[in-house]
């Protein structure tokens, strides 16, 4: 099974749906932020990891940069994003 999200960059359809992935990807990543910095009670070490794990393989399978994530649980995002 192949999980590439990779559109065809040469339609502009596809360069629309990219910037539609890419933009929800980019919420993503804030909300990983917020909870990183003001997660909940339940907001364990298991949900952690699967947060970043899904941020991760989203931006790898666009071919993103890797996200400038502390990947400890209550870090956020380092400086510099």
């Amino acid at each position: 099974m192949d999980n590439n999200f990779a559109v065809p960059t040469s339609e502009p359809e596809g360069e629309a749906i990219k910037l539609g992935l890419v933009k929800a990807v980019d919420s993503l990543a804030e909300l990983y932020e917020l909870l990183e910095d003001y997660g909940p009670i339940w907001y364990s070490e298991a949900v952690h990891d699967r947060a970043l794990s899904t941020l991760v393989l989203l931006r790898a399978s666009l071919r993103l940069e890797p996200p400038r994530l502390n990947t400890t649980l209550g870090g956020g995002l380092k400086e510099g994003r």
